[in-house]
């Protein structure tokens, strides 16, 4: 039976974030170069041409997640850029966000998925924890997404074909280097760690 798939993809960014004060975080894979961006850094584009400043690209998924979770009881940290070195992650710079988010409260033990494919049929997920959507969804259409579920969805997927880059439909990588192709569905559910971890399961 074969493993995971070998991660090649040269660089992530880690997305910290705290939702009524339990910790959590999102990495994303990507391909970065030096740049004039704040950060020192771009997130060099796989699904159109050239590269995006890393603020830029850490700014559009703090918008896309912004109203899922709970004004005031949220805090967006620090985004760490980091590169790989053998088999290690090793930080070269990080980026603090002005923005904050929109939503209402929040459940902290639910865990939401974004899935695609990747242009190498590889499986990429975008998954957020303690979130404040309704839990045990799972949408394959679109037009059936509520409008914080689209606004998520689309910023991984493009599918309203009218996203810029900087959002992470350009530049997100799977853990073959291969940029997003389709998206396949949007799942919410309870996280058993969490749960477990809480002392309820």
């Amino acid at each position: 039976m074969s493993g995971p798939t070998p991660i090649t993809a040269t660089n992530r960014l880690v997305f910290n974030y705290n939702s009524l004060g339990d910790p959590h975080v999102y990495h994303a894979l990507c391909v970065l170069t030096p740049s004039g961006d704040s950060t020192g850094f771009s997130c060099v584009n796989v699904n159109s041409s050239g590269s995006t400043g890393v603020s830029t690209c850490a700014d559009a998924i703090w918008q896309a997640i912004a109203n899922l979770y709970e004004t005031g009881g949220t805090q967006f940290g620090s985004v760490v850029l980091q590169t790989r070195v053998g088999t290690a992650y090793v930080d070269v710079a990080a980026y603090q966000t002005a923005l904050t988010a929109t939503g209402v409260a929040v459940n902290l033990l639910s865990r939401l998925d974004v899935v695609m494919k990747a242009h190498d049929n590889k499986f990429i997920k975008a998954t957020f924890f303690a979130h404040n959507q309704p839990i045990n969804v799972k949408g394959i259409s679109f037009a059936t997404l509520t409008t914080a579920q689209k606004v998520l969805v689309d910023a991984f997927t493009n599918q309203s074909g009218t996203l810029t880059p900087g959002a992470p439909f350009f530049w997100l990588r799977s853990r073959g280097d291969s940029g997003v192709n389709i998206w396949r569905s949007y799942i919410t559910k309870i996280d058993d760690k969490i749960r477990r971890k809480k002392g309820l399961a």
